[in-house]
């Protein structure tokens, strides 16, 4: 599945960066097809490489630090570490949002950045194999999530659900972790 951390590698693309900064040949990590995924993430200078696991991993001596100074990135890349707990990592990020940005940026960042980020990221996942990537991509677009009330309510759009009755029970899994999924009309629940 394109640009996801869990997935291997498919292909490469031609990139030409404005600005390109090379990592000291000691520290490169080949990538071929089939291989893992590798991200880099650079902390006070220095780049780490690796899956997103191998690099969580060797960042954990620092991790109150990063998670105080770049929030973002670190719940980021716990979000592509299976098994960590990144439910701290969320409200941390949120608090820096609204602290820097205001309650209002943050609670769009929440709904709309972060979390339509995780499930958009778990139905790909889960569907990626019944049909191919555009249309499921189109299908997405209209995926929402949103406060009603004080509570988070995710909108899965009717097409989506008419033709992949299992996109149900990814929302549903998403209810067992405390956001409410309610079918295009928000009136509608799944689960």
């Amino acid at each position: 599945m394109p640009g996801d951390p869990a997935a291997t590698i498919v292909a490469f693309d031609p990139y030409d960066p404005g600005l390109l900064r090379y990592i000291p040949p000691e520290q490169a990590r080949p990538a071929k097809v089939d291989g893992p995924w590798l991200d880099v993430f650079l902390w006070e200078g220095r780049p780490y490489i690796g899956t997103a696991k191998e690099i969580w991993l060797a960042l954990q001596p620092e991790g109150d630090k990063i998670s105080s100074c770049c929030p973002l990135s670190f719940l980021n890349l716990a979000e592509n570490v299976h098994g960590v707990s990144t439910r701290m990592l969320a409200c941390k990020a949120f608090s820096w949002m609204k602290t820097r940005y205001g309650i209002a940026k943050a609670a769009n960042w929440r709904a709309n950045t972060y979390l339509r980020g995780v499930v958009i990221r778990d139905l790909r996942r889960e569907l990626a194999g019944f049909t191919e990537t555009g249309r499921l991509r189109r299908l997405l677009l209209d995926v929402s999530v949103r406060e009603i009330d004080g509570m988070l309510a995710l909108s899965l759009p009717d097409a989506l659900l008419d033709e992949f009755p299992i996109a149900a029970s990814v929302a549903h899994g998403r209810l067992k972790k405390g956001l409410p999924a309610i079918r295009g009309d928000g009136a509608t629940r799944v689960g």
